[in-house]
């Protein structure tokens, strides 16, 4: 009985150490999870920050004419998000979109991309679209993505999320939020005439993977 009590300590004590190290790791990312996500936005995000904000005061029915502030919105749009990209501006996250990426093979490649997951709609189709990236990931490893959709844990319902493909700028509006156990699927609709919605995914609590927090946005419309 006292070997099992040791035992048992034994395996509490490695997980404490465990989230410790994974903690202490990760730390920076954590706390930048709750500063203001405000600080360090770069001038070029700002710009297109203030672009979003116009593009929220214009009507989304474009059966309307276009009028000329209309016409020089959707241009600023265009000339500054870069194609293959998703910029969700609120919370300072942009990055490089990698197409059709096998899911067996993404999380060795979300390092250095965002991943659309193969098979998934893409922006251009019906159905739905999903894109992962880390909330965190080894302190040693290589890779400027290691953390880039962190901040997802401080979305809100109405957000804006972009991504630029083909020249075209599709806008999305964030619409449900929750979270799913590691191992258990995402249902996806394919195709059809299914709604074009995004996916964003992520794994929490940051450090771990013992869930993922998934965002879901609605399409809105494309310039």
């Amino acid at each position: 009985m006292k070997i099992a009590v040791k035992i048992v300590k034994s395996f509490i004590v490695l997980i404490v150490v465990f989230y410790v190290i994974f903690g202490v790791a990760n730390a920076q990312t954590i706390l930048d999870i709750f500063k203001d996500r405000t600080t360090g936005i770069t001038p070029e995000n700002q710009k297109r920050i203030e672009i979003v904000e116009k593009i929220g005061s214009n009507p989304s029915d474009q059966s309307q004419s276009k009028n000329a502030s209309q016409i020089s919105v959707t241009a600023d749009a265009k000339a500054n998000f870069k194609n293959d990209w998703l910029y969700y501006p609120r919370l300072n996250i942009e990055g490089a979109v990698e197409w059709n990426v096998e899911m067996q093979n993404a999380n060795g490649q979300m390092i250095n991309n965002l991943v659309h997951i193969a098979g998934t709609a893409q922006p251009e189709q019906n159905g739905d679209m999903l894109i992962a990236g880390h909330s965190s990931y080894y302190l040693w490893a290589k890779g400027n993505y290691k953390d880039i959709l962190a901040p997802l844990v401080s979305s809100e319902q109405t957000d804006s999320i972009f991504i630029k493909k083909d020249n075209k700028l599709y806008q999305y509006k964030v619409a449900d939020i929750y979270q799913i156990g590691a191992s258990e699927d995402l249902k996806l609709n394919e195709g059809g005439s299914a709604k074009k919605n995004l996916y964003l995914m992520t794994c929490v609590p940051i450090g771990t993977n013992l869930r993922r927090l998934v965002i879901r946005a609605d399409f809105e419309r494309v310039f």
